[in-house]
C-alpha cells in the first residue's frame, strides 16, 4: 500500500483477527520490512507503536474537516527505483518464510516481538531492531480487556447481535466505530442534512453551498448505544465492524458488520 491510512487500517485488523502482518517501505535508498507476530503474540507492538506523531500531521494535513478530503490536495510522490523495490520485496518473502516454518509448538526468536529490517541500498548496510510497544500508542486495538470477535447484520439494530452474544440486556453502552462516521452536515450549531456515513467517502464538496463552504462537518468515532439507536435508528452501519463497551462485561464484544 502506498499511504499510512491504509497501513494503519490493516494493522488494526491484523491485529483483531491475529494475523501476521508485514509492511514494507522504501524511497530512492532505503528498503524497510517491519514484521509484527499477532498471530503469536497479543502483547507485540503494533505498527502505530513505531511511527512518530509527525505522521498524524501528514495525514491530518490532507484532510479539511475531521476525515474529508480536501479537493485538491497535492501528493509529494518520491520516485523510487526497481533496484529498491526488488530488494525489500526480497526481504519480505524471506521473513515471510521464516514465519511459515514455525508453529505454536516452535516459534521462532522473530516471533517473539516485532521486529524491524533496514537495508541501505547505496551503503549496502543492513541492520535489524526489536520494536517496543508504546504505551502511549493511539491505536485502539491495544486494549485494556479481552475481546470477543463475532459476525452480525449490517441492519442497524445490534442491541439484538448483543443480547444473541451474552444473553441479557446492556444498560451502559458505548459504539465505537473502525471508521470515522460523518454523521451530519451543520450549519450555525443546526442540523443542514443527516449522512451517516465513512466520512472517508466524502470531500470538501459536501459543505458546499452554491460554491461556498459554508457548512460544517460532525464526524465521530462513536457514541452511546441508546443515542444511535435515537438519532440514526433507521440507517445501516457504515463501517467495517463495531466495538461494544460497557463495563458489565468482562471483555469488549466486536461486532463485524455482513
Amino acid at each position: 500500500v502506498d499511504n499510512f491510512e491504509a497501513r494503519i487500517r490493516l494493522n488494526s485488523l491484523a491485529q483483531l483477527t491475529h494475523k501476521l502482518l508485514i509492511n514494507t517501505g522504501i524511497d530512492h535508498r532505503f528498503a524497510s520490512v517491519e514484521i509484527f507476530p499477532f498471530n503469536f503474540s497479543d502483547d507485540c507492538a503494533c505498527y502505530e507503536c513505531s511511527i512518530p506523531h509527525s505522521v498524524y500531521e501528514k495525514i491530518s494535513s490532507r484532510y479539511s474537516c475531521g476525515w474529508i478530503k480536501k479537493i485538491y490536495q497535492e501528493n509529494n510522490v518520491i520516485p523510487t527505483t526497481s533496484i529498491t523495490a526488488s530488494t525489500v520485496a526480497a526481504i519480505a518473502v524471506s521473513q515471510l518464510f521464516e514465519c511459515l516454518k514455525t508453529n505454536n509448538n516452535n516459534v521462532s526468536k522473530i516471533l517473539n516481538s516485532s521486529t524491524r529490517v533496514l537495508l541501505d541500498t547505496r551503503e549496502l548496510t543492513t541492520s535489524k531492531v526489536n520494536l517496543s510497544r508504546k504505551t502511549s500508542c493511539p491505536s485502539p486495538s491495544h486494549r485494556d480487556k479481552e475481546f470477543k470477535l463475532t459476525s452480525a447484520s449490517r441492519d442497524f439494530h445490534i442491541h439484538q447481535n448483543i443480547f444473541s452474544e451474552i444473553g441479557f440486556e446492556l444498560t451502559n453502552t458505548y459504539v465505537e466505530f473502525s471508521e470515522p462516521i460523518l454523521l451530519s452536515t451543520r450549519k450555525n450549531q443546526k442540523i443542514h442534512q443527516i449522512l451517516f456515513d465513512l466520512a472517508e467517502n466524502f470531500d470538501e464538496n459536501v459543505l458546499m453551498v452554491d460554491g461556498e463552504r459554508i457548512l460544517d462537518a460532525d464526524i465521530s468515532w462513536g457514541m452511546t448505544l441508546d443515542e444511535l439507536n435515537k438519532n440514526y435508528g433507521d440507517k445501516k452501519i457504515p463501517c467495517k465492524y463495531v466495538t461494544i463497551i460497557d463495563d458489565q462485561l468482562e471483555f469488549d464484544l466486536i461486532l463485524e458488520m455482513n
